[in-house]
């Protein structure tokens, strides 16, 4: 096979430099001196794996050398000075090699000899005597044969088996390092600007400068227990706001160990958790982690589930493994790094390559997906799989590579170094997009319309256990301090409306109802109203306007305004197309982003192969456990709350009947929109059958309600609670 490495004049173009060049120009000249034949010459070129048109150029430019030298009556340079042994070696290789094969060879040369070979002197400084004996003359030739091939053997090892083009072949196709140490820098800089009252940031965004430097070890050589430990400095900095810190972290047998004693934010995090302990590491157990999760059924209803496998992940692999990504532009020489020989490239990034890359893993997950999915509502749908290549498409577009740089061993085709600097999004015109692009569509409004009204219920309905009654009101807002003590903010509604929805009816509106009483010096009453908008059927229940009372949610109720019609209803509804506005959103955000910050990273890799031992820390603060301990509180506070909630139900009911309800079903929807359950797993000491809540009517004025708390919740111990009318027990 030729050698595909053509000889450039400009100092080499994915292939060799002008020295290599004159070495080439240099055997023709001193194999023609030792008598062979331009096609000898040629043939022992060619079958070395230069490429042809190489060695033609080679020949004119050596004519072309000659017929000059000779019109000047130069003598030309003296080649038996020269002190390399290769390019000797190389010369008379090849004429060895020539005589060997003398078969191929023109008719006149099979018995011509290089003139007085007996006497010639090759260049590495062999001196070859003319020998009466034979025996003596045939053993010392066997021996220098010996030599020459061995010295040849090696020209060709260096000049063709591993030329650079061929080291950057055999590194392209390696699969990934399985252990390796690997020290890297990452640079952002973005010297755009933006004043701090323009958006929620507490500071003003100028100059802005994120860094991250350190060292990794890691080891993949058992894909299903990996080992890794990661020493990492990093500094942000932004006008007069400047910090920086770091921190260590350890992967050993599938558990994460973080240190937080240096870093003053994590360490503020976790450090009251350990309950005046000094914590310095923590730990989460990701083999206990994965199986609360699949105790917990999280996840279970997602198509995301059992997608990504082992086998999957490979495939997916295969995808990158086998795109042409990143090519040669440029062979720079041979440089050492860290007392290592590399082949030291200039590269360039093939973004056309990229984003087909990009876009069959994208495709290949959603066929995944969508094979795995129950139902229609779990399946990516084809527009947002559009929307998502379009967004990849025109964020490589924008990217200019300034700097792609790697060094390449030349025995083992490693990776030893890289430098790329590209430019990058800019921070400062990610966030005067955000505004616009953030903005919530018609079934997102809905969607936090309903869910805001469901919170001021659950607030009104703790207020009401308190004091027996509703808060009064003052401008379509309940008073009375039920925030923050029920409710930290009062909710407003997203705008626009839309839908059928007026800005009249769009906001949320409370208005009390009923008796009014006095309880500790607040005015109360038995009843309330609160009218909101939905601009679209969500939940069940229709568009138009809707009100909220103590039975539960009411919708496409007439107007309430019946004299002022253009009050609830707009005569020329907003209708919009989702997918479309999703895609022009998406596609505008992109094209507005500016790509005008700089992003540099460098970093060099090491110890290919050398396995280290990892030793966990002592005393890591179990992270697992206490998102256990803090699950468990957000979970007994749900069942503290709908026993509030169904104890307001009952006094409601016995209000209307003079009784409490046989059973929890005659609470709804009337009394409450939907029976509460309990939430799972059971916490504490508590059973499954403890956790339900058991209701039982004793007599038409008395009833109770079993449950259990499965650690101390506000004021009440942990165990089995018992509610009645008189309250918890």
């Amino acid at each position: 096979m030729a050698k595909a490495i053509p000889i450039y004049r400009d100092g080499g173009v994915e292939g060799l430099t002008k020295y290599m060049e004159i070495e080439l120009i240099n055997y023709i000249k001193q194999a023609k001196d030792f008598g062979l034949s331009e096609f000898e010459i040629k043939k022992n070129l060619l079958e070395a794996g230069w490429e042809a048109a190489a060695v033609e150029e080679s020949f004119e430019h050596q004519k072309a050398e000659a017929n000059k030298l000779a019109e000047s009556n130069f003598p030309g340079p003296n080649y038996s000075q020269t002190p390399s042994v290769v390019k000797s070696a190389q010369i008379t290789s090849m004429m060895f090699k020539s005589e060997k094969n003398s078969e191929s060879a023109p008719a006149e040369s099979l018995t011509q000899k290089p003139p007085a070979l007996e006497t010639a002197t090759i260049q590495s400084g062999f001196n070859i005597p003319a020998l009466e004996n034979p025996k003596t003359r045939n053993a010392i030739l066997a021996a220098l044969a010996v030599v020459i091939l061995a010295v040849g053997g090696y020209f060709f090892y260096v000049y063709a088996y591993n030329s650079p083009q061929k080291v950057w072949e055999k590194f392209t196709k390696l699969t990934g390092a399985q252990i390796y140490k690997s020290a890297f820098t990452i640079g952002y800089e973005d010297k755009g600007e933006l004043a701090g009252d323009a958006m929620f940031l507490p500071f003003k965004v100028k100059d802005v400068k994120l860094s991250f430097s350190g060292n990794t070890y890691g080891d993949i050589s058992d894909p299903k227990n990996p080992q890794s430990s990661s020493e990492i400095q990093y500094s942000f900095g932004s006008g007069n706001t400047n910090f920086n810190t770091g921190f260590k972290f350890l992967v050993i047998n599938k558990v994460l160990y973080l240190n937080i004693s240096e870093n003053p934010f994590l360490n503020s995090m976790f450090q009251s958790m350990g309950q005046g302990q000094k914590i310095d590491w923590i730990k989460v157990d990701l083999n206990t982690l994965q199986e609360k999760m699949a105790s917990e059924n999280i996840g279970s209803n997602s198509a995301l589930l059992g997608v990504f496998n082992e086998n999957f992940s490979r495939e997916l692999g295969k995808i990158w493994q086998d795109a042409t990504l990143v090519k040669i532009d440029k062979y720079l020489g041979k440089e050492k790094v860290d007392n290592t020989n590399t082949f030291h490239f200039k590269n360039t990034l093939d973004q056309k390559a990229l984003t087909d890359a990009f876009n069959a893993s994208i495709d290949k997950i959603a066929k995944a997906v969508n094979d795995q999915a129950k139902n229609d509502s779990e399946k990516i749908k084809d527009t947002d799989l559009s929307t998502i290549k379009t967004v990849i498409a025109k964020l490589i577009e924008k990217v200019k590579v300034e700097q792609f740089e790697t060094w390449i061993g030349t025995t083992d085709f490693k990776l030893y170094k890289i430098a790329l600097k590209t430019n990058a999004p800019s921070v400062v015109s990610l966030i005067k997009n955000a505004t616009d692009f953030t903005q919530p569509l018609a079934k997102a409004r809905d969607a936090k319309r309903l869910g805001d009204v469901r919170q001021i219920a659950s607030a009104l309905e703790l207020y009401f256990n308190d004091y027996n009654g509703y808060p009064e009101g003052s401008n379509g807002l309940p008073q009375g301090g039920i925030t923050p003590t029920y409710i930290g903010l009062m909710p407003t509604s997203p705008t626009p409306p839309g839908g059928s929805c007026t800005d009249y009816y769009n906001s949320y509106w409370y208005q009390p109802m009923g008796t009014k009483s006095t309880t500790n010096g607040k005015e109360i009453y038995s009843s309330y109203q609160l009218t909101f908008c939905l601009g679209n059927g969500t939940g069940g229940y229709n568009p138009g306007i809707a009100k909220l009372s103590p039975s539960g949610i009411e919708s496409g109720i007439p107007c309430p305004t019946p004299e002022k019609p253009e009050q609830c209803k707009n005569p020329q509804p907003v209708v919009e197309d989702v997918n479309n506005t999703i895609q022009k959103k998406v596609t505008d955000f992109v094209s507005k982003l500016d790509f005008s910050a700089e992003f540099n990273f460098n970093a060099t890799y090491s110890d290919y192969g050398k396995k280290q031992t990892l030793e966990a820390p002592g005393n890591a603060f179990d992270i697992v456990s206490m998102l256990d301990a803090a699950k468990g509180k957000s979970r007994d506070a749900k069942r503290l709350a709908d026993v509030r909630q169904l104890a307001s139900a009952f006094e409601l009911y016995f209000n209307d009947f003079n009784q409490y309800p046989k059973s929890l079903n005659e609470l709804a929807p009337k009394y409450m929109g939907v029976l509460p359950t309990a939430p799972v797993p059971v916490d504490g000491t508590c059973t499954e059958a403890d956790n339900n809540y058991s209701y039982h009517l004793i007599n038409k004025n008395t009833y109770q309600l079993n449950f259990c708390l499965g650690q101390d919740t506000s004021g009440y111990n942990a165990g089995k609670r018992t509610l009645t009318q008189a309250g918890i027990n």
